[in-house]
């Protein structure tokens, strides 16, 4: 867990960094994202205000945020663990959420871990399942959903995925060969 907690202090300080100096260069809020240029609502002069502001993205840009959030591929092997978190935070706007389940371990020795990534201002999150063994991760599954309840933990049974609420409420069920 420090290690991740590690990379999201280390990601948004150069958020920070990176959110400020491209404020100053263009004159107006803007920062990199998935290697465009996304225009913020205004320039901030901190990252705390620019999270904190529901309407942080220029009007212009929502579609074209949600776009690439909803739809940047993401590789579906890697070969240790910080490689899968990784490529999952460049997936992840600056300043929404990403969350996991952390690793669920199972019967057959592997484990599944779930992500889930807030897709700005649609009400809607992208979800990814990993399956790890021996050190190496696979992306078995990639969907969006929307609903009020976060999916947070999953099993498979029978060929089937079942993902399920905190308390154990299952919400959805989706085929194990989706990827």
């Amino acid at each position: 867990m420090r290690p991740v907690l590690l990379l999201l202090a280390l990601l948004a300080l150069m958020f920070i960094l990176g959110l400020s100096s491209r404020g100053q260069k263009s004159g107006g809020g803007s920062i990199e994202y998935q290697d465009q240029r996304i225009g913020l609502s205004k320039q901030y002069g901190d990252y705390d205000d620019y999270k904190n502001d529901p309407e942080n993205i220029a009007p212009g840009e929502i579609d074209k945020v949600q776009r690439l959030v909803q739809f940047t591929p993401i590789g579906p092997h890697f070969s240790s663990r910080s490689q899968m978190v990784s490529a999952v935070f460049d997936v992840k706007f600056p300043g929404y959420e990403l969350s996991s389940s952390g690793e669920r371990p199972q019967p057959d020795g592997s484990v599944l871990e779930l992500y889930q990534i807030e897709i700005p201002r649609a009400g809607k999150y992208r979800y990814f399942l990993f399956r790890g063994r021996g050190g190496a991760y696979t992306l078995i599954d990639d969907f969006v959903y929307s609903d009020s309840e976060y999916l947070h933990n999953v099993a498979e049974n029978g060929g089937k995925l079942i993902y399920s609420t905190m308390d154990g409420t299952q919400i959805l069920e989706r085929s194990s060969q989706t990827k």
